[in-house]
């Protein structure tokens, strides 16, 4: 667990032989979740979701072996879906 100066959550993980696995959850200084990102030998592995202050989901995100893949979705902060984007090896088509 990482903490905030003032003793406040900052980052949350598991590790297994000094290598981050499974969901790591950061927080924002106010406390409320920032994020959530799978990982998988210290690497991003699987779904990842990103939050805006407010609690409203910012984008969901995928990932293989710490590299960009399928379809990202981004949401506007009330919540609407306001684009998508295919990721395939880290690399973006439109």
């Amino acid at each position: 667990i990482e903490y905030y100066s003032d003793g406040k959550v900052k980052r949350t993980t598991d590790f297994v032989n000094n290598n981050a696995e499974g969901i790591m959850k950061t927080y924002f200084p106010a406390g409320n979740l920032k994020s959530e990102e799978g990982f998988f030998c210290d690497k991003k592995e699987g779904a990842s979701v990103y939050y805006y202050e407010n609690g409203k989901k910012e984008r969901e995100a995928y990932y293989i072996n710490d590299e960009a893949y399928g379809n990202w979705r981004y949401y506007d902060s009330n919540g609407k879906l306001i684009r998508t984007e295919l990721y395939y090896g880290d690399k973006r088509y439109d």
